[in-house]
């Protein structure tokens, strides 16, 4: 949905303030979850009819976030005519506090993994039917599949907003609001989203870490690798997932230059951190006592970045 800059436009929601519904949604769907299998395997019912209901709340929370994120770089758009009582301009660029406002949202109800630390035993009850019919789907697993499932939406806000036309709405809006009035701008939103869902690099710790205690949870470093491969899709001048757009007016719908080299930027500072964390001094990395897997992650993402910012660029001649 970047192609819509009118984030007041939505299927499934006709309210004119998506933060205070995504923040009422958040809310409902938390106090909610808890209550799931008392509610839903009364009367010897069985436990696949709670798994459906945690997936509807799951994609609930997911849809409505969602919604707020279509705030950054958004438009506000009009049909109004000039001569109309109280008409406004066809477009005015959504409040930069709106906008902080809408990731500060996300980084806590998207990015954290807080939102979906539930008991263990509530994960374990999560199991497909097995009743078999026309109209239902064929599961490939049993139990529930957690990290893919919350994975799926941090993908779907992440490409929403780092996708090609958010960013480059982003870098026009800066043309679009008067010079004394605020800006949110293509810096700030990386800078942003960098620290928040690094934060365990950036705020690192020294500890004693271990597999069911890891420097960074697996929900995080799923998110993490998810957030580096945008980045570097960035960095490397990537347009959208499906490559560069030809628009009818000739030109290419690419990575605006400047959230290439802050995507470039903001790799280093990761990059620069990690290696902190990872110290090839023999005797730091033995005082460091980090879990394999965390571990494992970091070192993936030294090696990746490294690559890329090893990459050469060939110009094919004229």
């Amino acid at each position: 949905m970047a192609g819509d800059p009118d984030p007041l436009s939505n299927r499934f929601d006709l309210g004119n303030d998506p933060i205070a519904f995504a923040e009422q949604r958040s809310k409902v769907v938390q106090e909610i979850i808890p209550k799931l299998v008392e509610r839903f395997t009364a009367n010897d019912a069985g436990y696949d009819r709670v798994r459906h209901a945690f997936g509807v709340l799951l994609g609930a929370h997911g849809q409505a976030n969602f919604f707020a994120a279509r705030l950054v770089g958004g438009l506000y758009t009009s049909r109004s005519h000039r001569d109309d009582p109280e008409a406004k301009p066809p477009f005015r660029v959504v409040e930069a506090k709106q906008q902080r406002k809408a990731i500060a949202l996300l980084n806590e109800q998207i990015f954290s993994d807080t939102s979906y630390q539930f008991p263990p035993e509530f994960y374990n009850q999560l199991v497909s039917t097995r009743w078999l019919h026309w109209g239902t789907d064929n599961v490939e697993r049993q139990d529930y599949p957690v990290h893919e499932a919350v994975l799926k939406w941090q993908q779907r806000i992440l490409e929403q907003l780092l996708d090609a036309k958010t960013l480059t709405r982003l870098a026009d809006n800066a043309m679009k609001v008067g010079p004394n009035e605020d800006c949110f701008t293509t810096s700030e939103l990386i800078r942003q989203l960098v620290d928040s869902i690094y934060s365990e690099v950036f705020e690192f710790k020294v500890g004693e870490y271990s597999d069911q205690k890891p420097a960074i949870s697996s929900l995080r470093r799923n998110l993490q690798r998810e957030a580096l491969g945008e980045l570097l899709r960035l960095s490397l001048g990537g347009g959208r997932r499906s490559g560069l757009i030809v628009t009818r007016f000739g030109s290419s719908l690419g990575i605006p230059p400047d959230a290439r080299s802050l995507a470039t930027f903001h790799l280093k500072r990761l990059l620069e951190q990690v290696t902190n964390v990872l110290p090839e001094n023999g005797e730091q990395v033995e005082k460091l006592v980090i879990d394999d897997s965390s571990r494992a992650h970091l070192e993936d993402i030294q090696r990746r970045i490294e690559a890329v910012l090893a990459a050469e660029i060939v110009v094919s001649s004229p």
